[in-house]
């Protein structure tokens, strides 16, 4: 699929690809096979979607880190990542991600328990977190490794408080502001 994007396509703009190192990896390929189809590698616009918690203070942030609905969209992780957190993914070793993720078949029950488990830490390195200065370093870790085009997706709204996910709003605004300016 890479090399196809290096040969066909604008953009990259891949799912789920949760660290900044791999994303690089993945960016190379597509501009080696631009360069290899006669193509200017620089012309492939590098893009990424990622998460984004924050809040008004760390402890916001870890509020809603901790929270059930933010566990549950842990679900969407790799395995390998729960792995790499000391934890094994209640959908199995070779669960590779959202992509495998078949909510419908999930009750409240099931998802609760598989939940419980779920490293803050893994969260933490999956999606951009933290206050709006945090965010924006990690958002300019990600530039360091080639993406030019972040769209940042806030699911702060996970945040048990609905005041308090509603007033998440303000720092998110506040990293959009800032990502202009990276």
């Amino acid at each position: 699929m890479l090399r196809a994007t290096g040969r066909y396509a604008d953009a990259w703009f891949p799912a789920l690809i949760l660290r900044p190192k791999e994303y690089a990896r993945g960016l190379e390929a597509v501009q080696t096979a631009a360069s290899d189809a006669g193509r200017d590698p620089t012309c492939i616009t590098p893009a990424v979607w990622q998460f984004v918690i924050t809040g008004r203070s760390q402890q916001e942030v870890e509020e809603t880190l901790s929270s059930e609905a933010a566990k549950a969209f842990a679900l969407n992780v790799p395995a390998e990542m729960w792995a790499s957190h000391g934890a094994q993914h209640p959908l199995g070793a070779d669960f590779s991600g959202g992509q495998d993720l078949v909510p419908q078949t999930l009750d409240k029950e099931t998802v609760l328990s598989y939940i419980k488990d779920v490293p803050v830490s893994m969260l933490k390195e999956a999606i951009l977190t933290g206050t709006p200065g945090d965010v924006i370093d990690q958002a300019a870790e990600w530039r360091d490794h080639g993406l030019r085009y972040l769209v940042a997706c806030n699911v702060s709204i996970l945040q048990p408080s609905l005041r308090k996910g509603m007033a998440s709003n303000a720092p998110f605004f506040k990293i959009l502001r800032a990502l202009k300016k990276l």
